[in-house]
C-alpha cells in the first residue's frame, strides 16, 4: 500500500502500475462528484394531447396513458377513453385498445402482477367520480374491471407495494380516506386514515415506504406537506418541499431519488401551471432544485426509465391541453465487455462506468455471473467497490463450458449514498463461447482487449488524479498545523527557560525544583526530537491516519508542558 502510494507521488503511474495504484487509493478516494449536466429535452410528442391522465411505467420503462382529458375547445374540460403506451428506447407511441368507460383525475399504478390499474376518477356521463376498478392487461391489450372502490373519488392517488397491494389515498370528498387492494383476492379493506386530508397531490414508492407529497386539503389550499405511508399500514412525515404546489407530477428516479415537478397554486382544472421542479434522495430529503421544465405544465404525469431518464408527459395550462413529452438524463451507465467471444477457463473484463446529474454516490455492488442457453448460472459473486464513477472486474468462463451462446448477466447492480442506495438495476450482454479461434477471432479479441484497456486507463487515471488532489489538500493542512504547533512548542520552551532563570535566585528548596525541570525539559527534548523524525516522515508515507495520531501526541505534549508550568508556578506562591 505505502509502495503504491509513493509510486503515485513520484508520477509512476504507467501501464499496470496504475491500475494498482488506483486499487490501494480506492479506499481513500473522495466520493464520486456529479457528472451529468441536467436539462430537459424534447421527446417525441404523444401525437394526442392528454392531462389528468394515468401515466405510470413499467419495470422495463415502458410508459403508459390512460385516460384523461385531451381538449378545452369550447370550454370543455372531458373525459376520454383513450390508452397508448410509449417505448423510450425507439420513440414509438403506440395505441391501445380504448378504456371501458373514460375518466379523469383517476388513481393508477402498475401492479406487481404485470397489468395497470385505474381506479375511480370523474366520468362526465355520470356527473362526478366513479367507484369502477378498471384493469388493462399488457399481455392481451385487453381491459376488464376488479372489485369497485368503496368509495368513488376524483384525484384520489394511488401506489403499488409489496405484496400484491395497491394503496389509493386521498381525493375529493374521500376526506383523506386509504383503501388496499389486494390484487390476488380482488378485494377491499380499509387503511390508516391520511394525516391530513388531501387532493391533487403526487404519490410515489420503492414499493416499502410511500411518499403523498403536495396537493390541495379540505380548504383546497395548497400544500408543501410530505407524508411517508408505511408498508406496516402507518403514516409519519418528512421535510415539506420548499414551496405549495398541486396538480404536479412525481416520480421515484432510477438513481434512487424522487423527481418532482410541474403543477399549479391549486387543483384548479384551468390555470397557468408552473416549470419549477425539486429532487431529493428519500434517505435525507434535502431538496435540491431542478432546472425548469420547457413548457410550464399542472396535471402532467410523470415516468422514469432504468437506463435513468425522467419524463414529463402532457398537461395543460390555463388555455390548452398538451400532447408534449420531455426529458432530463439523470444517471448514465455505460458497461463494457473486454471481449464477446472466449473459450473453456477464459476470463471477461467487464468495466462498468456510471454518472449522475444530483446523486453523489459513494460505492457500487453488482453481483455478476454468466449464463448458458437453459439458466444454468455460473460464477456468482459480488463486487462491492469504494472507486468513484468506474469499476471492472472479471467473469470467469468455466473450463468444463460447452460451445455455444452465453450472457452475462450483472443482477442487482446500484450505487450507495452516506443514506439510501438507487434503484437496482440487472444488465445482460450476449457473448459466444467457442473451442476454436480463427485469426480474425482473435485479432478482433486483441484489438477488443486494446480498446477496453485503453478506455479503463483513462478512467482509472481520472479517478487516481481526484485522489491525489484530495490527499495534496490533507497533506498541506496537515503540514501548516504541524508549523503552528512547533512555534507553539518554541515560545513554551523559551517561556521555561525564562522561569528557569528565575528560580536560580531562590533557596535550596527551589533548587530541587529546578533540577527536577532540567530533567523533565531534556525529557521533552528528547521527546521533541523523536517526534520531529516521524513527522518528516509524513510527506513520504502519505499517511493521514498517522499524521492524525502524531498530531494527538503533540497536544498531550504540550499538555503535559502547560501542567509543569502550573506546578512551578504554584511553587513560586509563599
Amino acid at each position: 500500500m505505502n509502495e503504491n502510494k509513493r509510486r503515485a507521488k513520484s508520477g509512476l503511474v504507467l501501464g499496470i502500475a496504475m491500475l494498482l495504484v488506483v486499487c490501494s487509493l480506492g479506499v481513500i478516494a473522495s466520493p464520486a462528484r456529479a457528472a451529468i449536466i441536467p436539462q430537459w429535452t424534447s421527446a417525441p410528442d404523444m401525437g394526442d394531447s392528454r392531462a389528468q391522465a394515468v401515466v405510470v411505467n413499467d419495470e422495463n420503462g415502458l410508459v403508459y396513458v390512460m385516460g384523461g382529458v385531451n381538449t378545452m375547445s369550447g370550454g370543455g374540460y372531458r373525459d376520454v377513453p383513450y390508452a397508448s403506451s410509449y417505448n423510450p428506447y425507439t420513440g414509438v407511441w403506440t395505441d391501445l385498445a380504448p378504456m371501458i368507460t373514460g375518466v379523469r383525475g383517476a388513481a393508477g399504478a402498475f401492479g406487481q402482477d404485470g397489468r395497470v390499474y385505474v381506479i375511480g376518477g370523474w366520468n362526465e356521463s355520470a356527473g362526478g367520480p366513479i367507484d369502477t376498478t378498471q384493469i388493462y392487461d399488457p399481455a392481451s391489450n385487453t381491459w376488464s374491471t376488479g372489485a369497485a372502490i368503496p368509495l368513488g373519488s376524483w384525484e384520489a392517488k394511488a401506489v403499488a407495494i409489496q405484496e400484491d397491494t395497491i394503496v389509493v389515498a386521498g381525493g375529493e370528498d374521500a376526506v383523506g380516506a386509504v383503501y388496499l387492494y389486494d390484487i390476488g383476492d380482488d378485494a377491499w379493506s380499509t387503511g390508516a386514515t391520511m394525516p391530513v386530508a388531501m387532493l391533487a397531490g403526487v404519490f410515489v414508492t420503492d414499493g416499502y415506504y410511500s411518499y403523498y407529497i403536495g396537493g390541495v386539503d379540505s380548504s383546497y389550499t395548497a400544500q408543501s406537506s410530505v407524508f411517508v405511508y408505511y408498508y406496516w399500514d402507518s403514516w409519519g412525515s418528512r421535510a415539506d418541499l420548499p414551496v405549495t404546489i398541486a396538480a404536479e407530477a412525481a416520480v421515484l428516479g432510477a438513481d434512487g431519488f424522487i423527481y418532482v415537478f410541474g403543477g399549479g397554486a391549486s387543483d384548479s382544472n384551468v390555470e397557468p401551471g408552473s416549470a419549477l421542479g425539486w429532487c431529493t434522495n428519500p434517505d435525507d430529503w434535502v431538496w435540491q432544485d431542478l432546472p425548469d421544465l420547457q413548457v410550464a405544465a399542472k396535471y402532467l404525469g410523470a415516468a422514469a426509465t432504468p437506463d435513468g431518464r425522467i419524463l414529463a408527459v402532457g398537461g395543460n395550462d390555463d388555455t390548452s391541453v398538451m400532447s408534449k413529452v420531455e426529458s432530463m438524463t439523470v444517471m448514465t451507465v455505460n458497461v463494457t465487455l473486454g471481449q464477446t467471444v472466449v473459450g473453456p477457463g477464459d476470463s471477461i473484463l467487464v468495466t462498468v462506468a456510471m454518472d449522475f446529474a444530483f446523486a453523489v454516490p459513494q460505492g457500487y455492488d453488482v453481483y455478476p455471473y454468466l449464463m448458458d442457453s437453459n439458466g444454468v448460472i455460473y460464477g456468482l459473486k459480488e463486487v462491492s467497490t469504494w472507486l468513484p464513477n468506474s469499476f471492472a472486474f472479471e467473469v470467469s468462463v468455466p473450463s468444463a463450458a460447452l460451445p455455444g451462446s452465453y450472457t452475462v448477466v450483472l443482477w442487482n447492480l446500484y450505487s450507495w449514498y452516506d443514506s439510501g442506495s438507487s434503484e437496482p438495476m440487472q444488465l445482460s450482454y450476449a457473448v459466444t463461447v467457442t473451442d476454436t479461434y480463427t485469426i480474425d477471432e482473435q485479432l478482433t479479441m486483441l484489438a477488443m482487449n486494446v480498446t477496453v484497456l485503453q478506455y479503463q486507463i483513462g478512467l482509472l487515471g481520472m479517478a487516481m488524479a481526484e485522489a491525489n488532489a484530495a490527499l495534496s489538500e490533507n497533506l498541506t493542512a496537515i503540514n501548516a498545523q504541524m508549523d503552528y504547533l512547533f512555534g507553539q512548542l518554541d515560545i513554551l520552551q523559551a517561556a521555561l527557560t525564562q522561569i528557569g532563570t528565575g528560580l536560580q535566585t531562590m533557596g535550596a528548596a527551589q533548587a530541587a525544583a529546578m533540577a527536577q525541570l532540567n530533567v523533565t525539559l531534556t525529557d521533552l527534548q528528547t521527546q521533541l526530537d523523536h517526534f520531529q523524525e516521524q513527522i518528516d516522515r509524513v510527506e513520504n508515507k502519505a499517511d493521514t491516519a498517522g499524521t492524525y495520531g502524531m498530531v494527538t501526541m503533540v497536544l498531550v505534549i504540550l499538555i503535559i508542558v502547560l501542567l509543569v508550568v502550573m506546578l512551578l508556578m504554584a511553587r513560586k506562591k509563599p
